[in-house]
């Protein structure tokens, strides 16, 4: 694993309930677990030696680690499906945004739940 890898794999980790999934607002205002998630969602190979460690953070990351996580592993063809069985009751915020494009997630089963069902 890169350096640069490792750098993009921190700023998931250290998101804590809200998942970017494009800019925001009208100044197109961006996360830094936005930034990492993008960085890494179009390259694959990272991705896939990352794979582990998006794994352990599934594991015990917060919320919109885990999702973002997922997410990624999902590129590379893995199923996560049970890796987030553990959290298909958890009610800890978290939110996808923007609303527009998946509207109604406020907790971690909802978006679990999400993950799991979208193609």
């Amino acid at each position: 694993m890169s350096d640069p890898e490792r750098a993009w794999l921190s700023q998931i980790e250290a998101e804590d309930d809200c998942v970017a999934l494009m800019p925001l607002g009208l100044r197109a205002l961006t996360t830094n677990g936005y930034l990492g998630f993008r960085a890494l969602e179009s390259d694959p190979d990272a991705i896939a030696r990352l794979e582990p460690e998006l794994v352990r953070v599934i594991g015990e990351g917060s919320p919109a680690a885990i999702i973002y996580s997922a997410l990624l592993l999902r590129i590379i063809g893995r199923d996560v499906q049970a890796l987030l069985t553990p959290y298909t009751d958890d009610q800890r915020a978290c939110t996808i945004m923007p609303f527009e494009l998946v509207p109604g997630i406020h907790t971690l089963c909802e978006a679990v739940q999400w993950v799991i069902t979208s193609e």
